[in-house]
């Protein structure tokens, strides 16, 4: 074999296994990447599902230390956009714990419900002012009140939990006979504060 070719085949020879090993460099590369990232997005599954369930556990707790019998995690939200004057408001149910027997399940019964003017002037206040008590009783004639005389609500307290996504986020406890007192108010207000901190900690 001419010296000139054999150079050049041993030349072309270098270039592919050169261009090869490049080539291999990158795909494990690629791999491990890939897999560095399912391991992340279970970790991501795994944490999401613990802060879920504590903020279960806190709900649970409403429950047993006051008189609450059914605690909710609702969104206002207006499918998935910004709310706008022309556009309906929508408030659903996420998460609920209910410890009266046979009452309604939350969690179906309240989902997509077009909110009225009481009901936004009462989001607006929780945002304001961190809470509000609701005495059925006592509350002006509106899509609220009678959701809670269909129920059976005697009361209920609304914290303000955040935004986040372009969902408005708030907890309810309601009892069904008698009033909350200020030691219970304040129990509730305390562990909403407890599930706003893990939903909303980076």
């Amino acid at each position: 074999m001419p010296e000139n070719l054999y150079i050049a085949l041993i030349s072309t020879l270098g270039s592919i296994l050169a261009a090869l090993i490049g080539y291999l460099g990158l795909v494990k590369a690629r791999a491990i990447k890939e897999k560095k990232g399912v391991v992340k997005n279970e970790r991501s599954m795994l944490d999401g599902l613990k802060k879920l369930g504590k903020v279960y556990d806190i709900m649970g707790e409403i429950a047993s230390d006051t008189a609450a019998e059914r605690v909710l995690i609702i969104a206002g939200h207006n499918q998935g956009g910004l709310p706008r004057p022309h556009c309906d408001f929508w408030a659903s149910v996420i998460h609920s714990i209910c410890i009266r027997p046979n009452a309604l399940n939350p969690s179906k019964s309240y989902q997509n419900i077009a909110v009225d003017q009481e009901y936004v002037s009462m989001l607006l206040e929780i945002e304001d002012k961190g809470f509000v008590k609701l005495v059925t009783a006592e509350m002006p004639e509106c899509l609220l009140r009678e959701y809670y005389e269909m129920e059976g609500v005697a009361e209920s307290i609304i914290c303000y939990l955040g935004i986040k996504e372009n969902r408005f986020f708030f907890l309810s406890a309601a009892l069904y006979e008698g009033l909350f007192d200020s030691r219970q108010i304040t129990a509730i207000k305390i562990k909403a504060s407890l599930i706003k901190n893990i939903m909303f900690e980076s």
